[in-house]
């Protein structure tokens, strides 16, 4: 798993600050957010062939 300068920086400041609710927090937010993405990629991709741009079947 390999992670950009930035995110090792705010990792690394929020450990040395001891914020690890903080670092948890952040974690899980991002992983809610990624799997939301995902999620919805997988909705759009089967929801749009199926209805079209104009509503699709009725």
């Amino acid at each position: 798993m390999k992670k950009t300068n930035v995110s090792i920086s705010m990792w690394e400041s929020l450990k040395i600050l001891g914020q690890w609710d903080l670092l948890q927090a952040a974690m899980e937010n991002w992983s809610a957010s990624n799997e939301l993405s995902r999620n919805q990629e997988k909705v759009l991709t089967n929801v749009a062939p199926k209805e079209g741009v104009h509503g699709g079947q009725k």
